[in-house]
């Protein structure tokens, strides 16, 4: 491990090159944390976005919650958290370190008292109080967040500007490494569809699958439905297509999640539901992370450029699509049913667009394509009422008078993300179609 001596790299300036430059990920232990600020600082986003949402929905004549100034440099901050982070550069360590101090001086010193939305308005219903008190929770582990990324900033900085080279592994680092290689041996000696991990992974989800019962028989037929998508999925990665199968899998999953199990709440079906759902999911992470590590040709120009916005187009749809999320999750009432059978769908679609659009292969967009139209069915066609409105809140007792406010600002969110996800899929089937025909010419190339 090289490190500057005699403290002579602490005292030098930093050239303008050197602070655009984009540096490796963090060494050593710091690696860790770098990885695990990935996801941080998207949470953050996603939190600081149901809190602004949030505000916005709560807005009645007598009270406003939070101004949009302030809404606008809540939501600037944490995204600039995400920007800055990304770059791995020393100006851009120092960016994600300025978006995370103006989120927590903004949720900290707003009104003198910190922002904390109003919940005590005599025109919200008894849920809709209940929602706004929740609130107050998200609001400090926003903080938390801020706080982390702050300081994890400065922990990069220092990291980039001391280690120079990758330091020799230690006591239990050694151990992950050589079972790491253990395992990469294996799997490397074998074809996809023929490893370890295809056959553990399979079994799991059988397993889950064989414990879930129905509780309607009424809806039996969803049964039918998440039972040949488990076959077929088990099929695909027979014939050696370990990406389209796990997504076939995840598919069945989710269908055994939605429709009638999150009524119930715990249970052994529903937890056999859920276990089947993140089963599927990892192994889904890793069919899609194989594939796109060994694609066997690259992509150059505007084409890489779109895929590459592509990968974050579904992180963006959980973003805008968590504050409906939260909202329906807190409320009852008497024609909500529907709402919280669609709720699994509105969480676990985008994540699975994500993992299908990373492969970067023809049948990982063809696989997104679907997912986005499922997704756009659970935005528009969820629901028995004739409009077909996803969010709908008329129950007084239940909502207050503030209903027709929260719908019509969810619904603005519900029907913008139905045409951004249609435009999506349609992109998607294009993207797999090019490069169908930029594969097949490459062949005939060579």
């Amino acid at each position: 491990m090289k490190t500057t001596k005699n403290g002579k790299g602490s005292t030098k300036a930093l050239a303008k090159e050197d602070l655009f430059r984009r540096n490796p990920m963090p060494y050593g232990d710091v690696r860790k944390y770098y990885l695990g600020a990935k996801l941080w600082t998207v949470i953050l986003f996603v939190l600081c976005t149901y809190i602004s949402v949030a505000a916005i929905a709560l807005r009645t004549d007598s009270c406003e919650q939070l101004p949009n100034a302030l809404i606008f440099g809540v939501m600037f901050g944490a995204f600039l958290g995400i920007v800055g982070h990304y770059m791995r550069s020393y100006l851009g360590y120092g960016i994600s370190a300025f978006g995370s101090l103006l989120v927590l001086i903004l949720l900290q010193t707003y009104h003198g008292t910190g922002v904390s939305l109003i919940s005590n308005n005599p025109a919200y219903g008894e849920n809709f109080v209940k929602g706004i008190q929740s609130i107050d929770f998200w609001i400090i582990l926003s903080k938390v967040f801020a706080i982390l990324q702050l300081a994890l900033s400065f922990v990069f900085i220092n990291s980039t500007r001391k280690v120079k080279e990758e330091p020799k592994a230690e006591g239990m680092n050694v151990q992950i490494e050589r079972f790491r290689a253990w395992l990469n041996r294996i799997n490397d000696s074998l074809t996809p569809g023929r490893r370890p991990l295809d056959y553990w992974f399979v079994a799991g989800s059988l397993l889950c699958a064989m414990a879930f019962i129905a509780y309607n028989p009424s809806m039996a037929r969803y049964d039918y439905y998440a039972l040949a998508a488990l076959l077929v999925g088990c099929v695909m990665i027979a014939c050696k297509l370990p990406l389209a199968g796990a997504g076939l899998i995840a598919a069945s999953a989710l269908l055994r999640c939605t429709m009638y199990q999150y009524r119930f709440g715990m249970s052994i079906p529903t937890a056999s539901a859920y276990a089947g759902m993140w089963l599927s999911i990892l192994y889904f992470y890793f069919a899609s992370a194989k594939d796109a590590n060994e694609a066997s040709f690259k992509k150059q120009g505007i084409l890489n450029i779109i895929e590459s916005v592509q990968v974050w187009i579904p992180v963006a749809f959980l973003a805008a699509i968590y504050p409906v999320h939260e909202f329906l999750s807190v409320f009852s009432g008497s024609h909500m049913n529907a709402e919280k059978d669609s709720l699994p769908l509105l969480m676990f679609l985008p994540l699975l667009i994500l993992l299908a659009v990373r492969s970067r292969r023809w049948y990982g967009y063809a696989l997104a394509g679907g997912f986005y139209i499922w997704f756009w069915d659970a935005l528009r066609h969820s629901t028995p009422r004739a409009d077909n409105a996803l969010v709908f809140f008329d129950c007084a007792d239940c909502h207050g008078s503030v209903g027709a406010h929260t719908t019509e600002v969810l619904m603005s969110i519900v029907d913008a993300l139905a045409v951004a996800t249609i435009a999506m899929a349609i992109l998607s089937v294009c993207m797999a179609v090019i490069i169908l025909v930029i594969r097949g010419a490459k062949h005939e190339t060579k």
